[in-house]
């Protein structure tokens, strides 16, 4: 293909599109001369009369250029191919930097013809000089229809390079050639074929139940080996290129990344190894791209402090305006905690960060933080697969990472060619790619060419990924160590401490050993308990213990903590892991909110502990008293909160800053309700209507799904009482179904008026 010759030509065009003679308004740039230029090309540029070598005009718009005055640079580039048309440095770097212009621009199309006329009339004069072709190569490869011809002009641009002994050259037209072939590969890689007549639908995919994983199973076959050889071909371009600059930044990460999607981790460290021992102070070692290829390719192998060692150089040298896009945690928070969080000071948003990386971390015992890891290595997956540089877009910007941060690699993708017989809105007559997550049954169709940074959401699949986001903002599926951690059922309350500046916090457990050691090869584990402490994002080791346990294991593992801690809000974190096994470990986790009762809470309100379930009551005397509190009583905490059906169970609280009446006395009233939250019909079909048992346990109903008690109590007020007064109830629930409850206690001050309230979830199960 030949662009247009004639001077009259060119001028036309820009007539058509409102240009004038000039270049200056294609892209809507506004005009800055900057101060730090030289006072000759200042002047000379206000002057356009004064005389110019064509050589010094090129020469100073390159200057221009590079301190990204793009306008100023296009006016001294079309006055010298204006005065010397067959210059061909002066055409090359005018059509160069009118195609980088309209890359940025998305391809304006008047910007890119006369930018392939420039480069084509370049390579028309001077066939020998490679540079040309090359440029006028990567323009047309913009274009689908003129690929082939781009393949063409970079295979004539390596030979004559090569004959040249250009090596710079050399470099780009293997990169250039690679890219043509990676793309094709990434293209193909994951291309599926109709089995019938039925195409894929989007809209149906989001209105029917099971649509995809159904479509993907019964109705299309992926074509196996697709792409197989331009991947074959693009690998030894890239090598080929780096055998003569070993330092080429672009044919390294294109060469890591087709590495990486053959699961070839080993070899990708190992070159970026070689290559920074190579080049120690060259592109590669400044840039970051590389370190985080050997940050995903470490973790891909399991090996976690040589990944996080990897990550955290490769987050060092990215601009700091990068690395906050980067790091940002909204793409997986849902978005009103989005929201909050991205209007945080930097200080308090950096504390935000390490709160939420410590409550995702599956198991604080082992070094690393997976979870953060995992997250790592999705946006540098993202980063090495989808960025262009042509259009200087990080891939980790682009709709599909998005998807990739919050549920890591598709197990399934499913490229589809272009169908015109489908009401698919914006995949009507484009490349559908579907991916899919089969355990969650979740699915995402993008439209628009595979490769890079070209697709983006079909149809009202943004508003769908919003919709899951509020769902499930950040899954950790695929991590080994997230799914094999189990948890550990627990039951916390705080209560008023020994200090007026601390509360006591207990902690009931019940470790799951069964599980645990279900695949153990042992008949005796050593299980080290773990229980850490402090504000979010700060927790400290407060107590560590180590349990024998005789394996197999029917019961769980019982366990109480008793913790003074400030008066703030707190986390609680207890772990347990057997470090001798190759096995992950069990996890509960809490945020608290602080516990006030200190004098200037009591004088303006009453103030209720937590409540604590307990199976009984060891000490009933001492609970008759109600000068004794928990731990003197006997009180056993549940760990589970499950109780059998017919079982009792008691219930203790402590209430602060009761106030005498004129015989100093106590006087209160105290409110229990049940109310069903949801009931197990099937598992127990016989169950009664709730309201049905609500006489034979002393309680009211109040509709169907409620059970109330009231009564009033009273106490002598001493000082110990006012401060602190504990409560003892046992309960029964008679025949109620199994299923999950919420029991209430409101309490109100029958002398002041002040009330008060707690609640606790709980279960009813077969044993």
């Amino acid at each position: 293909m030949r662009f247009p010759s004639r001077p009259t030509a060119l001028r036309r065009l820009a007539a058509a599109a409102g240009l004038g003679s000039g270049l200056l308004c294609l892209g809507g740039w506004p005009s800055r001369l900057l101060a730090q230029d030289t006072t000759r090309s200042a002047a000379q540029i206000a002057n356009p009369r004064a005389p110019r070598s064509t050589e010094d005009l090129v020469r100073d718009a390159r200057v221009f250029a590079d301190r990204g005055d793009t306008v100023a640079a296009l006016e001294l580039l079309e006055r010298a191919t204006a005065q010397s048309p067959r210059d061909t440095e002066a055409l090359y770097w005018r059509g160069l930097l009118l195609m980088q212009k309209a890359t940025l621009n998305f391809g304006d199309a008047p910007e890119r013809f006369i930018a392939a006329r420039l480069l084509n009339r370049a390579a028309d004069i001077d066939g020998s000089n490679p540079r040309y072709q090359l440029a006028l190569g990567r323009l047309l490869l913009r274009s689908p229809l003129q690929r082939v011809q781009a393949e063409r002009l970079f295979r004539r641009a390596l030979g004559v390079a090569a004959a040249a002994g250009d090596t710079a050259a050399v470099v780009e037209a293997n990169r250039e050639l690679g890219e043509v072939k990676r793309r094709r590969y990434l293209t193909g890689r994951d291309r599926r074929m109709y089995t019938g007549p039925n195409i894929f639908d989007p809209l149906q995919a989001l209105q029917l139940p099971h649509y995809t994983r159904e479509f993907l199973e019964q109705l299309s076959i992926p074509v196996q080996d697709a792409g197989n050889t331009d991947r074959y071909e693009a690998e030894e371009y890239f090598r080929q290129g780096l055998r003569f600059d070993g330092d080429d930044l672009r044919s390294l990460t294109a060469l890591l990344d087709l590495l990486y999607d053959q699961k070839r981790y080993d070899e990708m460290l190992a070159l970026v190894r070689s290559t920074l021992q190579q080049h120690p102070r060259g592109a590669v070692a400044s840039s970051y791209r590389p370190f985080m290829a050997a940050g995903l390719a470490a973790f891909r192998l399991n090996r976690m402090a040589e990944a996080d060692s990897a990550f955290t150089q490769a987050i060092a040298r990215m601009l700091p305006a990068d690395r906050a896009e980067f790091l940002d945690l909204g793409r997986i928070l849902r978005k009103g905690d989005s929201v909050r969080v991205a209007g945080l000071p930097p200080d308090e948003r950096a504390r935000t960060d390490s709160a939420y990386w410590e409550a995702a971390d599956p198991l604080l015992a082992t070094p690393e933080n997976e979870a953060r890891l995992e997250f790592l290595s999705r946006m540098a997956y993202a980063d090495l697969h989808y960025t262009d540089e042509d259009t200087r877009q990080a891939g980790w910007r682009t709709d599909r990472a998005l998807i990739l941060a919050r549920y890591g690699e598709p197990p399934v993708i499913a490229t589809f060619s272009p169908q015109v017989n489908i009401d698919a809105r914006d995949a009507l007559g484009r490349v559908m790619t579907v991916w899919y997550y089969p355990r969650a049954e979740l699915d995402f169709v993008f439209t628009g060419p595979p490769a890079f940074n070209y697709a983006y959401f079909a149809g009202n699949y943004r508003e769908h990924a919003q919709a899951q986001r509020e769902v499930n903002p950040f899954a950790l599926e695929n991590l080994a160590v997230a799914t094999r951690t189990d948890s550990i059922p627990v039951q916390v309350a705080r209560f008023a401490g020994s200090r007026a500046d601390s509360m006591e916090v207990v902690i009931a457990g019940d470790v799951p050993i069964g599980r645990l050691y279900a695949e153990a090869p042992v008949d005796v584990g050593m299980l080290s308990l773990q229980l850490r402490s402090g504000p979010p994002g700060m927790l400290r080791m407060t107590d560590e213990s180590t349990a024998r346990v005789e394996v197999p294991a029917t019961a769980p593992l019982r366990r109480l903590w008793t913790q003074q801690l400030p008066t703030q809000d707190t986390r609680l974190r207890l772990e347990a892991v057997d470090t001798d096994l190759d096995l992950a470990g069990a996890r509960a986790q809490a945020d608290l909110p602080a516990l006030r009762t200190d004098s200037a809470m009591l004088d303006r309100a009453l103030v209720s502990s937590d409540l604590l379930l307990a199976r009984r009551v060891a000490n009933p005397a001492s609970a008759a008293s109600r000068t004794a509190r928990w731990n003197a009583m006997g009180v056993q905490p549940l760990g589970a909160l499950s109780i059998a059906p017919r079982d009792t169970f008691s219930l203790y609280w402590e209430l602060y800053g009761l106030m005498p009446n004129a015989q100093q006395r106590l006087r209160y009233e105290i409110e229990v309700q049940v109310t069903v939250l949801s009931v197990d019909r099937g598992r127990d079909p016989m169950a009664r209507f709730f309201g049905g048992v609500a006489d034979l346990v002393g309680f009211s109903a109040v509709g169907e799904d409620k059970l109330a008690l009231r009564f009033t109590r009273e106490a002598p007020a001493t000082p110990d009482n006012r401060r602190r007064l504990p409560e003892l109830l046992t309960l029964g629930l008679g025949t109620s179904p199994s299923g999950r409850y919420r029991l209430t206690v409101n309490v109100t001050d029958q002398v002041s008026g002040r009330s008060t309230s707690s609640q606790r979830e709980f279960s009813i199960a077969r044993p």
